[in-house]
C-alpha cells in the first residue's frame, strides 16, 4: 500500500491521564497538542515520531457533509466541551486488540488551536492500552484521528475534516499494520502500526470524553459504533449498522427529548451507556436532541 510521506517531527501524543503526567511519564494536557505538518498545493501531510520510531501520515481529500442535517437522521447526542460523556462498561464487545474499527457522526463546535478533542473510545490511563477517535486542529485545519496505543509505542493515522458546523461521519480502522482514517465514507489518511493494542480489563468505553475526564468534545455526535472488522476501502455511511459487524453501537434514536440516565446499545450486547459520571441527573450528562 502506498503511504504518503510524512514530514517527521517530534512530537507528544495524547495519552488520557487524569493528570498532566501518565503513568509512563509521558507529558500530556488537557488541550492536547498537534504535530507539525506541512501544506503544499491540494495536499496536506503530518508526520509524528514516537518513541518506538513508527510515523503517522494524512492525506487531505475534499470532505462533503453527510447525507443528513442530524448526523445518521434521528436523535443525537449534544456535548458541553467541558465534562459530559456517556460510559459503557464493556468486555468482549470491545476487547479485540487488532482488526477493529470505530467511528461516528459528528458536528462539532470550534476547537482551540492545538486541541485534541476526544470522540469515542476504549482507553484507560497511560500509554501503553487502547485506542480512539478524536479530533484535533492544527493550525486552523481540523482533522479526524485515530490512537492506538501498544507496548512499544504510540501510532496515529490523520485525515483532513471540513471543520465546524457541518455534519461528517468519521471512521478510524486499526489491521496490523495498517492504519486507515475515513471521512464521509472515503479514505483520508493512512499509516502504519506494526504492533497489536492492548485492553485494560478495568478501562471502559466513553463517548465525549476519556475515561479520566480529559480531551472533552464540544458538540454532536450521532450513530457511534464499533466494528469487530477493518475497512479497507470507501463504503456509504448510510448504510452502516448492526449488519456491519458492530458489536456496540449508540445511535440514540430510542432515546427521548431531555437527559436520560441510559442509552441503549442498539446490536443486542448488554452494554448500555450511563449518561454522565454518575447514576441520575448531574453536570455531565449530554443533551439528547430529536429534530
Amino acid at each position: 500500500m502506498l503511504l504518503v510521506p510524512g514530514a517527521l517531527a517530534s512530537t507528544t501524543l495524547p495519552a488520557c491521564g487524569d493528570d498532566e503526567s501518565t503513568t509512563d511519564g509521558t507529558t500530556t494536557s488537557s488541550t492536547g497538542q498537534g504535530g507539525a505538518g506541512t501544506t503544499s498545493g491540494s495536499e496536506t501531510t503530518v508526520g509524528a515520531t514516537t518513541t518506538s520510531g513508527m510515523t503517522s501520515s494524512s492525506g487531505s481529500q475534499s470532505t462533503s457533509s453527510s447525507t443528513s442535517t442530524s448526523g445518521a437522521g434521528g436523535c443525537y447526542a449534544t456535548f458541553d466541551g467541558t465534562d459530559d460523556v456517556l460510559v459503557a462498561p464493556v468486555g468482549a464487545e470491545v476487547g479485540l486488540t487488532d482488526g477493529f474499527s470505530i467511528g461516528a457522526f459528528i458536528d462539532p463546535q470550534p476547537l482551540a488551536d492545538g486541541g485534541t478533542a476526544f470522540l469515542a473510545g476504549r482507553h484507560a490511563d497511560g500509554n501503553s492500552n487502547g485506542f480512539y477517535l478524536a479530533m484535533v486542529n492544527q493550525g486552523g485545519t481540523y482533522r479526524a484521528r485515530l490512537i492506538v496505543f501498544t507496548p512499544s509505542g504510540t501510532c496515529t493515522a490523520d485525515g483532513d475534516l471540513a471543520g465546524p458546523g457541518t455534519w461528517q461521519h468519521v471512521l478510524g480502522s486499526f489491521s496490523v499494520p495498517d492504519m486507515r482514517v475515513f471521512v464521509d465514507g472515503q479514505l483520508a489518511g493512512e499509516a502504519e502500526c506494526m504492533a497489536a493494542t492492548t485492553i485494560d480489563s478495568a478501562s471502559v468505553f466513553t463517548v465525549g470524553r476519556s475515561q479520566t475526564g480529559v480531551f472533552p468534545f464540544a458538540g454532536s455526535i450521532d450513530d457511534v459504533a464499533y466494528y469487530a472488522q477493518p475497512f479497507g476501502s470507501g463504503f456509504d455511511p448510510a448504510q452502516l449498522g448492526c449488519g456491519s459487524s458492530a458489536a456496540l453501537r449508540y445511535s440514540f434514536d430510542t432515546t427521548a427529548v431531555g437527559r436520560q440516565s441510559t442509552v441503549p446499545e442498539d446490536c443486542g450486547t448488554s452494554a448500555d451507556a450511563q449518561v454522565g459520571s454518575a447514576s441520575g441527573p448531574d453536570g455531565a450528562d449530554p443533551q439528547f436532541n430529536c429534530p
